[in-house]
């Protein structure tokens, strides 16, 4: 039990931590092309090399965000290659457990049956005894 409780709360983290990944990959994402539309329309005409600049310096920060995005695009393969071992290490765990509860009940079953049968032969054997006893009182008397 306390495996499959450790399983969950890794699992649960794995899947926060791929969450927030996500988020972040948006957020990068929406303050490129926010930052693209400022650029573009909120500034008075530029002359030729200003504007050459710019878009020199646009295509710069452009790559530097694809270069984060891919990065966590690689994060988030291997959290989820971390998050399928850890089911798998689950299930095996889960699979050993559930044969070795298996196991036990049915040694556990087998001595109470070999007992049992000690108990009713002895039973049978007292019950035999006790009425031994009776006759020879009834003989006495």
């Amino acid at each position: 039990m306390g495996i499959d409780i450790l399983l969950q709360k890794e699992k649960k983290d794995l899947r926060e931590r791929i969450l927030q990944m996500i988020l972040t990959r948006w957020a990068v994402v929406f303050s490129g092309v926010v930052l693209i539309s400022l650029a573009g329309g909120c500034q008075e005409q530029e002359n030729g090399v200003d504007a050459v600049r710019r878009h020199r310096l646009i295509s710069v920060e452009n790559k530097q965000l694809k270069a984060r995005i891919d990065k966590q695009d690689k994060k988030i393969e291997s959290l989820k290659e971390s998050l399928a071992k850890c089911q798998k290490d689950r299930d095996k765990w889960k699979e050993t457990a559930t044969k070795t509860v298996q196991k036990n009940v049915r040694e556990i079953l087998s001595l109470a049956t070999e007992e049992s049968a000690q108990l009713r032969k002895e039973n049978a054997k007292l019950k035999a005894q006790i009425e031994q006893l009776k006759q020879e009182s009834n003989a006495g008397q």
